[in-house]
């Protein structure tokens, strides 16, 4: 019998998610797990974005989004694998 539920590496594989949360103790294993099955993370950091108000709502979702040049560029370089502008991606492979 096959199961309901897909594959999870072939769901999470090159899907783009965004964590809050990502540098505590649950999120930095749920963002290792991400990275291991091929999910693009970024990680939206207290420090950077105040999650109560809007205007940070909207500037980690704008800062989450890969920017049109990016979209140009083959697929390995479209994500930088460090800190972005505010909030940071996550490279698989990668540990903070």
């Amino acid at each position: 019998m096959t199961s309901p539920w897909p594959d999870s590496k072939e769901f999470w594989h090159a899907k783009r998610v965004m964590v809050t949360g990502g540098n505590g103790f649950l999120g930095k294993n749920i963002v290792r797990k991400l990275n291991e099955r091929g999910a693009q993370v970024f990680v939206v950091d207290i420090a950077d974005y105040d999650l109560r108000r809007l205007e940070d709502i909207r500037r980690a979702l704008s800062d989450s989004q890969p920017s049109p040049r990016a979209e140009r560029q083959p697929a390995a370089n479209r994500y930088p694998p460090c800190r972005a502008r505010r909030g940071h991606w996550r490279e698989p492979g990668a540990s903070r």
